[in-house]
């Protein structure tokens, strides 16, 4: 399932009660990660869309939509060619972790 961002109604998380908010594990520190073009590969496995080269990703965006009564962790990459592709559930956690990872080796 890909979500194109002009078609989420993207609404603010006040507005929730906490009850109704799920915790997740992932670092809310990582908003946005600009990559260089990197000389190692960052290999990423998704559940769901298989193997990712996160090198080649001029940008990486995650945050948390309110999708069909629910909120969804979703990440939105740019590619270095100009493509853009967008992840969400399982795949964007796992896009999350590997970023983690990256960035604590660093």
């Amino acid at each position: 399932m890909q979500i194109r961002a002009s078609r989420i109604n993207i609404k603010s998380k006040r507005g929730v009660p906490p009850a109704s908010r799920q915790r997740l594990s992932y670092p809310t520190s990582i908003n946005k990660v600009l990559l260089n073009m990197m000389p190692q590969t960052i290999l990423c496995q998704t559940p769901t869309r298989g193997l990712l080269n996160l090198s080649y990703a001029r940008q990486i965006r995650f945050c948390d939509l309110y999708v069909q009564m629910s909120w969804q962790f979703v990440c939105f990459i740019t590619w270095y060619n100009g493509d853009e592709q967008t992840f969400d559930g399982k795949d964007a956690k796992a896009i999350a972790q590997t970023m983690k990872k990256f960035t604590q080796t660093k």
